[in-house]
């Protein structure tokens, strides 16, 4: 979702952070992986990435993007599986991510055991897109999953997806409540809600790790989607701009409002225990993880 773990019931710690909050001890690359990519290819890419934030004097952790119905041209956790991809990595630095709308409780539990018979113990856990008619009449939630599905968070470090507007912090509470042990915080560029997020977080009575995720405009693809999301709060002539340039001109001017974004992380929440990357285009994992590094010195 220090990393300061706190010890939960039986689970065991994954990574203990260093004594100052002033730097973040974890970035996560979330990878989105194509259905033509051998798991050769899908391996490689993640242990670039694992190297890239060693390298840095960083935890790595590699997420794998679920899309079971929502886009075919990807894989999701099921192909994972099938494939023995996770086999390939090692697994304390494995986030599997699950689509809990796009499934039933039976398809989630059964995913679970799978995971946790690879001795991986963190997962993160999303509402996805609800796209069969069925599911969207079952009403999968992160929540629902939770009270539904025996020792999930026994046995599992579980983080949870959390929005920054007030309205729905109740929500993240109730998840948390349920056994939701970190919280990984959806992408603004808007200092004042992120600013309104971490003074709710604050009110929490026990410390959860969190996350910030960024996502860099590399495209004319995601300028349109992210052009959509209201509270990502890039402004209008913001976007305005970005629709005027180039495509280089876009992949570079994306990667400086990223790396401007992570810097606004850090300095409005001295205890941000990691930052987490969401984009398709790996090349700009070394950038980022630099810009942490720098900023960690």
């Amino acid at each position: 979702m220090r990393l300061s773990f706190r010890l939960h019931r039986n689970k065991k710690v994954l990574f203990a952070p260093s004594n100052s909050y002033s730097k973040v001890p974890l970035v996560v690359a979330e990878i989105t992986c194509k259905r033509e990519e051998l798991p050769s290819t899908i391996a490689k890419r993640a242990e670039v990435f694992l190297n890239s934030a060693s390298k840095a004097g960083l935890k790595g952790w590699v997420a794998f993007s679920d899309t079971p119905f929502s886009d075919k041209k990807y894989f999701s956790m099921d192909d994972y599986l099938r494939m023995n991809l996770f086999k390939e990595l090692p697994k304390e630095n494995i986030l599997p991510v699950l689509a809990i709308g796009d499934r039933t409780i039976q398809e989630i539990s059964q995913l679970v055991h799978q995971i946790q018979c690879l001795d991986i113990h963190k997962l993160l856990l999303v509402s996805g897109d609800g796209q069969t008619q069925q599911k969207r009449l079952d009403h999968i939630s992160t929540t629902h999953a939770l009270q539904n599905i025996p020792n999930l968070a026994k046995e599992f470090k579980l983080y949870t997806a959390a929005h920054f507007s007030k309205s729905k912090f109740q929500r993240l509470q109730e998840k948390i409540n349920l056994g939701a042990d970190g919280v990984i915080l959806q992408p603004t560029y808007s200092e004042d809600n992120f600013k309104e997020f971490i003074s709710n977080f604050k009110t929490l009575k026990d410390g959860r790790p969190l996350l910030a995720c960024v996502t860099p405009v590399t495209n004319r693809n995601i300028l349109k989607s992210l052009s959509r999301i209201d509270e990502l709060s890039l402004g209008q002539d913001e976007l305005e701009r970005l629709h005027s340039l180039s495509e280089n001109e876009l992949r570079d001017e994306g990667l400086k409002l990223c790396l401007n974004n992570i810097t606004m992380y850090y300095q409005n929440y001295d205890k941000l225990d990691g930052i987490y990357i969401y984009t398709r285009s790996h090349t700009l994992y070394d950038r980022v993880v630099d810009h942490i590094k720098n900023l960690n010195h």
